[in-house]
């Protein structure tokens, strides 16, 4: 198809943003036509997904576009056309948007007086793909042995003709590094896997629906057009590495690597007043994925002689072809005749038939090898069947008393005859080439030991031997020598059993060779051992016939057949063993909670690691089967790998969230939307955009993170009585340490219980005036009191009574103590005429932290306080230190004065005291990266804080994980930034000197 540009719409959205649509026509030869008028709401995009799971496989989309009609009927040709007559090309800033079709049941127009709105509807044609079976262009099933996934891909989406580029941003390999053009080029599978009843007359196709969420199922994968190309992505990622292939030719293009997060926070996302929706999913315990296996390859590939097996009526694709053949229905002939009809006598006629023969090479790796002596053999199945050419006596024609019932009771007497006397045979030439063993043997027929072995294993075996003889009946196992003897079936080589078409004629060949030596130990060699690497062959000559003539004797002339030759129809060769259970499925589970009750519906797949003779067997590009993948420095089966992510993404009860948004940026399907407010991280789960106006009906399902429990873990592992130690040495642990600690293990429920600890053994220490000492060491209070100690503590343990206020006993126990606290602090603080709590000197900080206390505590005291430190702190729109000191604090680039700022900061919220803080960057002060320094960190942290509550969330992002790093690295007092990063590092943040 060649579309051309039909008609041209073009204006530019609230933000300015240009937006071009072209409605492009199939081989259109026309002008282009602008339409300066169309409907209010031009353009209108939707991605399905809302409602949907949180893994949802496909995610369709459509576009609406109105025009504005001028005169009745303007655009009646929109409303019945040939199906992907029209496509639609979405452009934004001159960029590909979205891509489809147009769909003509889907017309609306009004029926009212000119000028009106007139609407049409186009769609990707994702939804069109389960109407749609998998096969090539010429409708022929797509048999591949092994074919790349972004191949398969490709053969459907060209199905579907957009030619759009196809992304790869998948984030797992069967190697330790990604592959430099991406896994899914990487990657091959068989497509026999994709059909129904294989090997059958009534074999079907799937849907090319069905082949696509098959393939994303098994990586966890959604597909979805976005900005005008196929994308490929895990469904829980935040960040994606895009391998790019061309949609016309299938070339890799290149890598985009994309990262993108917006905030819904009412500064770079606006939401909808009165449009919001909040969803929460209980968490669920588990997921089972169930590989179905049970379609398995022939272990001869195309011995089952089927369409697939064949490259024309006389080649076969994977049997080496030394003569002639020719294909017949599901099987093949020899076309030649060896038999008396051709050659003078029978040894003439066998010697000939040598030269025309077919040859099967077999991988020891597909053998069904057993460990057991006992059942060391293959049976090797040659189903055919003997039929033979004759004429019919002319009388059946000509006469008119010929009695048709009479000759067939004649015709089936002749052939009895001809088969009773017929001499029927194939040679067959079985060597093996082992590797391993570096040895080359071959079987030859013996009738030596007839109850053992019918064939011998030797290095100087003759080239052929006969293969159509005596076959063996089990009888019993040899207990002295551990083997298998048999009684011979003298009547299986009969050519009367090859008349019937349902006969398998199977040979046993064992994997050793045994003789009984008298005198002597029994000799007991085995030619091909389970892990031997190497390849059996196996050349089956054309077959030989002897006695091929009329049986006449006794027959009516006029019922007399004519007999012209007879051939061998082989219709199935196969090896096989009766003690071999072939594994038919695969369970996969990935249990997260187990004090969850609910478990997620089990997902069923045929792709996965399997073995050979697995249809869905995934393979490296070498052909050879996957095992293992790695991700994240796992190592693990694929669909353990599978399970496991969809499983980290519900162990958790997660939001979904719905709400009308608006912003200055555009939207795009790879967006992470983090919601501060919440503290939570989102995918777009559904969208429609309303483009001129940019406004956005979104739903949003959360990204459950691994939650790291590393800290928590090093602040659990290291108490003393049940209390943190402030110490990596010694039993000492600091109120001001303790106080952060506090806040900062309420950030995980696991991990509460040593916070409660911590409230409960202050309460048993807290002095009779209600006061604190600087420290607790070998379980008792030790040190100054300070107002520092004290103010942080009190703000530390208000807090903890908002936070826990439903739990009466924890909370019972804290007030306590904050009421002590206060009126010691008040009684011995604040006992001066400006009402500032000081002890030696003034402290801002201190003021600041305790007035924070006070407006959980009381928020009249808080008020008062607040308008002192107002009146008596600020000097010339800044905070200082202390009264004092005449110099200005927030002139000094050291560690206290960026303490301040972040103080002054949180007081008042002055974005002026944030825009300094590169000044102590730049001075090695902020975003210390020194390891030893655990003061500079938990100054750090609380920067950290700051930005993320004046929106400046990638730089929040930047400091938090530098602090995870230096917190693996940290030596020495480390309870303090440990316990900052705890709070910044949860939802704690948003309350957090709020």
């Amino acid at each position: 198809m060649a579309y051309n540009n039909k008609f041209k719409i073009e204006y530019s959205d609230i933000n300015n943003r240009k937006t071009v649509i072209y409605i492009k026509e199939d081989n259109y030869n026309g002008e282009l036509i602008t339409l300066e008028s169309f409907g209010s709401e031009p353009l209108t995009i939707k991605w399905y997904g809302e409602g949907e799971k949180k893994f949802n496989p496909i995610m369709q989309s459509e576009c609406r576009i109105n025009l504005l009609s001028t005169k009745n009927f303007e655009f009646i040709e929109f409303s019945d056309f040939p199906e992907k007559k029209y496509r639609i090309e979405v452009l934004k800033e001159n960029e590909a948007y979205w891509d489809g079709f147009l769909v003509p049941d889907n017309y609306n127009e009004d029926f009212v007086t000119p000028p009106y709105e007139v609407s049409i509807k186009a769609i990707d044609y994702l939804t069109t793909l389960k109407d749609i079976p998998f096969k090539d262009s010429n409708d022929e099933f797509i048999y591949e042995d092994s074919i790349s996934i972004i191949s398969v891909l490709k053969v459907i989406f060209d199905k579907i003709g957009l030619q759009l580029d196809i992304y790869d941003g998948l984030d797992i390999s069967y190697q330790a590094n990604q592959f430099s053009t991406g896994i899914l080029f990487n990657t091959h599978i068989n497509t026999r896997a994709f059909i129904n009843n294989l090997y059958q007359d009534n074999q079907e196709a799937w849907n090319c629906e069905d082949v696509v969420l098959e393939l994303m199922k098994v990586f966890a994968a959604t597909l979805k057009q976005n900005k005008g190309r196929w994308e490929i992505t895990n469904f829980n990622l935040e960040t994606f590495n895009f391998y790019k292939y061309s949609g016309i030719t299938g070339n890799f293009l290149g890598i985009d690597s994309i990262s993108q997060t917006k905030y819904l926070d009412d500064h770079n996302l606006k939401i909808v007043e009165g449009s919001s929706n909040i969803e929460i999913e209980g968490g669920k315990k588990s997921l089972t994925i169930i590989q179905d296996k049970e379609a398995k390859e022939p272990i001869i590939k195309g011995g089952n002689l089927f369409d697939d097996a064949w490259i024309n009526s006389s080649n076969h694709k994977y049997f080496s072809n030394n003569g002639f053949i020719s294909r017949e229905n599901n099987g093949f002939i020899f076309t030649l005749e060896y038999s008396n009809n051709t050659y003078a006598t029978i040894g003439e006629a066998q010697t000939a038939s040598k030269s025309d023969y077919i040859g099967i090479t077999v991988n020891y790796n597909r053998l069904p090898l057993q460990t057991s002596r006992i059942d060391k053999f293959i049976d090797f199945v040659f189903e055919s069947q003997l039929m033979v050419d004759y004429d019919h006596p002319p009388e059946r024609i000509t006469d008119p008393t010929f009695d048709e019932d009479i000759y067939q009771n004649w015709a089936e007497k002749q052939l009895q005859d001809f088969f009773e006397n017929l001499t029927f045979g194939h040679y067959v030439r079985i060597e093996s080439n082992n590797t391993t063993k570096n040895q080359t043997a071959r079987l030859s027929y013996t009738a030596d030991y007839p109850t053992e072995q019918l064939y011998l294993w030797s290095t100087n075996t003759p080239d052929w031997t006969p293969f159509i003889t005596d076959t063996q009946d089990f009888d019993y196992i040899e207990a002295r020598r551990y083997i298998r003897r048999y009684t011979l079936n003298q009547e299986s080589k009969e050519p009367m059993n090859f008349k019937n078409p349902d006969y398998n004629y199977t040979k046993r060949f064992n994997m050793y060779r045994v003789l009984f030596l008298v005198g002597q130990y029994d000799e007991y060699s085995e030619y091909i051992s389970l892990g031997d690497e190497g390849t059996i062959k196996f050349d089956i000559s054309a077959p030989h016939f002897w006695n091929v003539q009329n049986y006449h004797t006794d027959v009516p002339t006029k019922y007399q057949i004519n007999i012209n030759r007879v051939n061998n129809t082989i219709k199935r060769i196969e090896i096989d063993h009766p003690n071999i259970s072939l594994e038919i499925e695969k369970e996969y589970q990935s249990i997260i909670k187990d004090d969850n009750v609910k478990v997620l519906e089990t997902i069923e797949t045929v792709l996965g690691d399997g073995n050979l003779r697995d249809l869905g067997a995934l393979q490296k590009s070498d052909g050879s089967l996957t095992d293992v993948w790695f991700r994240n420095n796992e190592e693990l089966p694929i669909l353990q790998h599978t399970a496991n992510r969809i499983i980290e993404q519900y162990s958790k009860p997660s939001f979904t969230f719905r709400s009308e948004i608006f912003g200055d940026d555009l939207i795009d399907l790879n967006d992470i939307i983090f919601n501060p407010s919440i503290d939570r991280t989102f995918k777009i789960q559904g969208l429609e955009i309303s483009d001129k106006e940019q406004m956005h009906n979104i739903e949003l399902v959360e990204l459950s993170k691994p939650f790291d429990l590393s800290v928590y873990e090093a602040i659990e592992s290291n108490k003393s009585n049940g209390i943190p130690l402030s110490f990596l040495t010694g039993d000492q642990s600091n109120i001001y340490d303790l106080s952060f600690a506090i806040i900062g293990l309420l950030g995980n429920k696991e991990y509460e219980f040593i916070a409660d600890t911590i409230v409960d053994e202050l309460f048993a220490l807290q002095n009779v005036d209600g006061s604190f000492n600087e420290y607790i060491e070998n379980g008792i209070l030790q040190g100054d009191v300070t107002f520092k100690s004290n103010a942080i503590l009190f703000y530390s343990l208000n807090f903890y009574i908002k936070y826990k206020m439903h739990n009466q006993s924890k909370v019972n126990k804290a007030k306590s103590i904050v009421d002590g606290v206060f009126t010691f602090i008040d009684g011995n603080y604040f006992n001066n005429p400006i009402k500032l709590g000081f002890d030696s000197t003034i402290s801002t900080i201190d003021n600041i932290v305790y007035y924070f206390g006070l407006k959980l505590f009381d928020l009249n005291v808080a008020k008062k306080l607040r308008k002192s430190i107002e009146n008596n702190l600020v000097k010339n729109g800044s905070l200082i230190y202390g009264l004092q000191s005449d110099s200005n604090n927030f002139d000094i680039i050291n560690d206290t004065s960026l303490l301040l700022k972040v103080y002054a900061y949180l007081f008042t919220k002055n974005s002026s005291y944030i825009n300094e803080f590169s000044v102590f960057e730049s001075n090695g002060i902020y975003k210390n990266k020194s390891t030893d320094s655990n003061e500079s960190i938990h100054i750090s942290g609380l920067a950290a804080l700051c930005l993320f509550k004046s929106r400046n969330y990638s730089e929040f992002n930047s400091i938090k994980e530098l602090i995870r790093n230096q917190l693996l690295e940290s030596n020495g007092n480390s309870l303090l930034p440990k316990s900052i990063f705890l709070i910044i590092d949860s939802k704690l943040k948003n309350n957090f000197f709020k």
